[in-house]
């Protein structure tokens, strides 16, 4: 958990450890845990993840993120 583990419910613990167990299955795109790891960095005001690059490396607009 990292960065969140102090501040992750049980519950969302959880819910990114699926989605991560889901992704290193090819059941998910690389977006689902991106988007779910930026939603917490919000909501927690992790500011040192905020800009990592990895997490926002192109413009959206490349959609290049979309596919598995």
């Amino acid at each position: 958990m990292g960065h969140f583990k102090k501040q992750l419910s049980g519950d969302e613990k959880q819910e990114l450890l699926e989605v991560f167990d889901r992704f290193k299955n090819n059941l998910l795109p690389l977006i689902v845990p991106i988007t779910l790891m930026n939603h917490y960095i919000r909501k927690y005001d992790e500011s040192y993840l905020i800009n990592q690059h990895y997490l926002n490396p192109h413009p959206v607009e490349l959609k290049l993120r979309n596919h598995a």
